[in-house]
């Protein structure tokens, strides 16, 4: 094998000589000026449920034609799932599809799922059994330190892990290299956030620096903060995602507020807050506190109330059984 040097024109030329895919998350999509680019790693670091949610989305949007934020995924060329969060769909997979005009069943025979329940199985998936398929346009690997295997100190009062499993990870790194190599797919690594950190993932600098773009995710009660922490050639920035429910109940509070405070301005001498955000913390202070909580819950109720009734609306066609696109 012969090592080709180019100029750095020639690999910006290279990056970008195709549309970026687009992950059907906006907030990500934004965070990324378009989405993910071929020949970058992707290293996503939040909880299991969002990032399975961000790899599915993609793996859909991957069969889109290039114009529309896919990858034109034709016939003999497939989508490889590793699932260590055992939390692959094929029937979410399905109504993505439905979405987005897309056949399910073409989808199901493209995209290629294998789980792993132990370390073990995970790092065999990687590092052997990937580096054996061809035709590879997308590869999604969810949870890959997710069963790292920790191991007691002898006082009992730490936990850290053994330096096989580091050996074992590298080994996992270096097959995703290798099937980078063969098929220059478009590659998404999550991963948990390390318990003792707030930023790095589990794995360590080991995993953080083999991502060449690294996006942490940080889930509140009232929104999701999507940080783009490393990227060869954007700066770091953030996207916030504010929770809808939460967001009309604090317009609906700060006007009262506001209008409440007015009313009064003459008699207090404290001056009334304009800004919203700092109407809504001085708000909060309030006696009003424990009834936006109560609001709040009604709120999201009636709002799984509503999307329960508009599934059941829905066309005949988006209900089908996963079993029914199978047998056509």
């Amino acid at each position: 094998m012969t090592l080709d040097i180019m100029t750095a024109e020639e690999l910006h030329k290279e990056l970008n000589r195709f549309p970026p895919l687009k992950t059907g998350n906006k907030s990500i999509d934004f965070l990324l000026d378009g989405g993910l680019r071929s020949g970058l790693v992707h290293l996503f670091v939040g909880t299991h449920k969002t990032t399975t949610d961000i790899l599915m989305r993609t793996a859909v949007m991957a069969f889109l034609p290039r114009s529309n934020g896919g990858l034109g995924i034709e016939n003999g060329e497939k989508v490889v799932y590793i699932d260590g969060n055992n939390r692959f769909s094929p029937y979410f997979i399905s109504q993505l599809a439905l979405s987005k005009n897309l056949s399910p069943q073409h989808l199901l025979r493209s995209i290629y799922i294998a789980r792993a329940f132990q370390w073990t199985q995970m790092v065999e998936l990687v590092e052997e059994k990937l580096t054996q398929l061809t035709g590879v346009k997308l590869i999604l690997i969810s949870g890959l330190t997710s069963m790292f295997q920790p191991e007691d100190e002898r006082n009992g009062k730490e936990r850290k892990l053994n330096q096989q499993s580091f050996d074992e990870l590298k080994g996992a790194i270096q097959g995703i290299k290798t099937a980078i190599r063969q098929n220059n797919p478009v590659v998404i690594i999550t991963a948990p956030k390390h318990v003792n950190s707030l930023h790095k993932p589990f794995g360590g600098k080991i995993l953080s620096h083999f991502g060449c773009v690294t996006v942490e995710i940080f889930e509140e009660e009232r929104r999701t903060d999507y940080f783009l922490a490393q990227h060869p050639f954007m700066a770091p920035k953030r996207v916030t995602k504010w929770n809808r429910i939460t967001d009309q109940l604090q317009q609906k509070y700060v006007k009262w507020y506001l209008d409440n405070e007015s009313r009064s301005e003459n008699a207090n001498s404290k001056p009334v807050p304009k800004d919203p955000s700092k109407a809504w913390k001085g708000m909060m202070q309030t006696q009003l506190q424990q009834e936006i909580s109560e609001e709040v819950t009604r709120l999201r109720l009636k709002a799984k109330r509503n999307k329960t009734n508009h599934k059941g609306q829905t066309d005949a066609t988006s209900n089908l059984s996963l079993d029914h696109y199978l047998s056509e």
